[in-house]
């Protein structure tokens, strides 16, 4: 689970397949990294198979197919005006294509949600769930794990293959991954994702007040 601190964006998990059946039938830069027979096929069956098959094929694609399909994509991109552009992803793939030159994650954006939250709003992912943080900063808090698998969009080492094999391929709405704290009391919002490992509280006081809290917790103080 992450919580905005500030504006924040990122990517989480895969979009609608309305969404990304649209991408490919729009940018045949797209459907070249995806390559043209998978793109097709997931066009005319938006199964989870299909879209395991286009982004594996992204993923492996040579650093040469890449870096020449950003090239093209950049230039599109740019010729194109806001209009053209309902998602403003144009921005945000131009954005990353010059702090990550010839990174297959640029792509990504058009196959998965690309998502912005306020101060206080959230986003829950669940195991497997394909993110990447983008913008912002947020507090994330996670059950136990050891096994982050990185792919793109970061200097660190990769590892496509484990990743490939372990991602959920579901595609659902940005809307679903985002929720907002309940109100407990004046002081206390509540941050509980429909997982049993984890919750967060947030007490916020402009004042000089006591507040009790007799269980064991992990206690962030930000001023």
């Amino acid at each position: 689970m992450a919580i905005a601190l500030t504006p924040f964006q990122a990517l989480c998990g895969f979009r609608p397949h309305e969404e990304i059946q649209n991408f490919f039938q729009e940018f045949p830069e797209l459907r070249k990294v995806v390559g043209e027979n998978n793109a097709s096929a997931f066009i005319l069956n938006p199964s989870e198979e299909n879209l395991k098959n286009c982004f594996s094929f992204l993923m492996r694609s040579s650093k040469n197919v890449i870096s020449s399909a950003l090239k093209d994509m950049e230039e599109k991109l740019s010729s194109l005006g806001y209009q053209s552009d309902p998602f403003y992803l144009r921005d945000l793939f131009l954005n990353l294509k010059t702090h990550y030159p010839g990174d297959v994650g640029c792509f990504s954006i058009y196959l998965l949600n690309y998502i912005v939250l306020e101060p206080g709003e959230a986003i829950f992912l669940g195991p497997n769930v394909i993110h990447a943080y983008l913008h912002g900063d947020c507090i994330e808090c996670m059950a136990c794990s050891d096994n982050v698998v990185r792919a793109g969009l970061t200097p660190k080492y990769q590892d496509v293959d484990t990743l490939l094999a372990m991602l959920e391929y579901r595609m659902i709405a940005a809307e679903s991954r985002k929720f907002k704290g309940s109100k407990i009391n004046q002081f206390t919002t509540l941050f509980n994702p429909p997982v049993p490992d984890f919750a967060v509280q947030k007490i916020e006081s402009l004042y000089s007040n006591q507040i009790n809290n007799t269980a064991v917790k992990l206690f962030l103080c930000l001023i």
